[in-house]
């Protein structure tokens, strides 16, 4: 009786009948938001350890992870230097493709994959003396050819700089440039505080779980990619990866903006591949696609003016991304590398 009177009573004031469904209302919305909340941490709790598919070795206070495949051919080996933030296994098709040709090697840069965290700040000398260090320890037969992916053209080039003995080739994959910025018109856009805002929301919904449910970064290129080796991408985007992927912001953008005036590839086989289709969706509202798509083609073809024996090559609707981890661009970017190999006189073995 005592409810029924409560309930008649409820009824007789419209506040405490709203007040009544905005409780339900809040409650069911609690439910909504929270069970997706649950479910990912669950999954990520669950969730197995994944090897890493080379090996770790030390250089010099912590360690980087290496993965060779292939024999040797007398043909020099292929160092695949990946782009900003990017770990080794997002170049699997790559590394499956060019393996039947020689030795091909992937492998992570401090913080990022399965390498350690270093502490030290990303600088490009302290990149590539990190690298030199992973090669002399792995015994990595040199000369080889070197292949960078976007900023690890960069790295490319300041390799070849310190270390010109070294290099026999190079294959530049759609790669930045140091003059970029002015070219583009970038000099007002803030990239490292973009990259926070993003991997800001990144970090939450991957410490939450809830990138197990969906993730913006890795779903578009879930069908790209064998089971195993998105396991390892999405495995890999967790721990010190955030650090280290804004350290790299840090570090290595800025080299986009200092013109290497006294860069020369003399006449070591080169190719230049372009993408041939601009992701405009993935560009910030700040930026002029007018001038990205005018400006990008002149730089790669610079680069390729810096070798007496270059090819400057666009694949044609292939996007910065797709060029490497969809597989018929990976192929045709495979062919292409195969070809600076051809160029090169085979070693006696």
């Amino acid at each position: 009786m005592a409810a029924a009177v409560k309930g008649t009573a409820m009824e007789r004031n419209p506040v405490n009948k709203m007040k009544s469904i905005l409780k339900v209302a809040g409650g069911l919305l609690a439910l909504v938001l929270l069970g997706p909340l649950l479910v990912g941490l669950a999954m990520k709790g669950i969730s197995a350890d994944i090897p890493a598919p080379g090996r770790l070795v030390d250089v010099g206070g912590h360690k980087l992870h290496m993965h060779c495949s292939g024999k040797s051919s007398g043909l020099p080996p292929v160092l695949i230097e990946a782009g900003l933030g990017v770990s080794s296994s997002y170049y699997h098709w790559l590394q499956v493709g060019l393996e039947r040709t020689t030795r091909v090697c992937t492998y992570d840069r401090a913080g990022l994959g399965w390498s350690e965290e270093s502490g030290r700040p990303r600088e490009l000398g302290d990149v590539v003396a990190q690298l030199h260090t992973l090669l002399d320890a792995t015994g990595f037969e040199r000369p080889f050819v070197f292949a960078g992916h976007s900023v690890g053209a960069l790295i490319a080039r300041e390799y070849v700089a310190r270390y010109p003995e070294e290099v026999a080739g190079l294959a530049f994959l759609d790669g930045s440039h140091p003059d970029q910025t002015r070219v583009m018109g970038l000099e007002k856009f803030d990239i490292k505080t973009e990259a926070e805002k993003g991997l800001r929301m990144y970090r939450f919904l991957v410490r939450s779980g809830l990138s197990r449910l969906y993730d913006p970064m890795l779903a578009p290129v879930k069908s790209a990619f064998p089971a195993e080796i998105f396991a390892q991408l999405r495995y890999t985007n967790d721990g010190p990866y955030f650090g280290a992927a804004l350290a790299e912001y840090e570090g290595l953008v800025p080299y986009s903006n200092r013109p290497r005036p006294n860069d020369d590839f003399g006449d070591r086989p080169t190719v230049v591949i372009q993408a041939g289709t601009l992701d405009q969706a993935a560009l910030a509202d700040s930026v002029d696609a007018a001038k990205i798509a005018a400006g990008w083609p002149k730089l790669q073809k610079d680069t390729a003016a810096l070798s007496t024996r270059a090819r400057y090559v666009v694949v044609d609707h292939a996007t910065h991304t797709s060029l490497v981890h969809d597989e018929a661009f990976a192929n045709e970017t495979v062919g292409l590398i195969r070809e600076v190999l051809s160029e090169i006189r085979p070693r006696a073995r």
